[in-house]
């Protein structure tokens, strides 16, 4: 293909290039935003909520990897300018934010964990744990006889 050629796709492929990176900074940046609720919910204990943040997580992966795959081709090809080269090392510093609070989140899940552990090795000990539905012994009537 002639050089003449060669740069003039480059310069048509480098507004769909800084697009397709802008929609992934987004992208991106609500995957963190998940991560700090998912953060926030593992420290209030609330485990239902902290279990959406990973649908929500793992909805928002998947495109960002579709989104990957389209930009991967272009950035390869395509001559980028500062502000392409600019907004490129943005995505890259949300990346490694990314790995960085999940692992973070990944280890307030196995303290949290942990914690739950010793809490029921100390309550099976108990007369409440004997007791509990868990064991199958509530203490209260399961029949109540209303006729007159």
């Amino acid at each position: 293909m002639p050089r003449a050629r060669q740069n003039i796709q480059a310069w048509e492929a480098l507004p769909r290039l800084y697009a397709l990176l802008l929609t992934q900074e987004e992208r991106l940046c609500r995957y963190l935003t998940a991560l700090d609720k998912q953060r926030a919910a593992i420290g209030r204990g609330n485990g239902e909520k902290a279990l959406c943040y990973v649908a929500i997580q793992e909805q928002t992966l998947a495109s960002i990897l579709a989104l990957e795959k389209v930009i991967v081709p272009l950035r390869g090809a395509v001559a980028t300018d500062v502000e392409t080269q600019t907004l490129m090392a943005r995505v890259a510093g949300l990346k490694h934010e990314i790995v960085t609070q999940s692992r973070h989140n990944q280890e307030l899940l196995s303290k949290r964990m942990t914690e739950l552990r010793v809490e029921i090795k100390q309550l099976q000990g108990t007369s409440l744990w004997r007791r509990s539905i868990v064991r199958g012994g509530s203490g209260t009537p399961s029949f109540i006889d209303i006729t007159l």
